[in-house]
């Protein structure tokens, strides 16, 4: 398995524990009408945050390849697919507001960029694994 794969593995490992805990931090708060639901938007910060980090905390393995024309491609392509996600995601937070201005909480744009966040990085951890195969056929010898 590659680096890409790694990181790939470990974004979607993040994702699969901590969106589950914030929403279910932000509807229990909600059911409340408690304050939690900083603690549940806190929770999606750090998740975008670490994913983010994700090719810092993954290190490359010395003396050892990581990276060929094959991985180029597959990065570019993986990059183009985010890049598109993203523009979907900001077209549609642009067009919402248009709809009901004055419904949407002050809270709701912080919570927007980082749902964003996790899941640009979210999309191209399945697409990197995707393309490289679910099975790990990306492995070098």
């Amino acid at each position: 398995m590659n680096r890409q794969q790694k990181i790939a593995r470990f974004n979607l490992k993040i994702a699969a524990v901590g969106i589950p805990m914030s929403l279910i931090t932000i509807a229990i708060s909600l059911i409340a009408g408690h304050i939690l639901i900083l603690i549940g938007l806190l929770i999606l910060a750090v998740v975008s945050l670490i994913m983010g980090l994700s090719p810092v905390l993954i290190g490359k393995e010395p003396g050892r390849v990581s990276f060929d024309e094959r991985d180029a491609i597959i990065e570019k392509k993986v990059h183009i697919i985010g890049y598109c996600t993203l523009w979907c995601i900001v077209i549609i937070v642009c067009t919402i507001p248009t709809f009901a201005v004055n419904s949407i909480p002050t809270i709701a744009l912080p919570a927007v960029l980082m749902v964003a966040l996790v899941t640009v990085r979210l999309v191209e951890s399945i697409a990197i694994l995707i393309q490289y195969g679910w099975t790990g056929k990306g492995e070098k010898s």
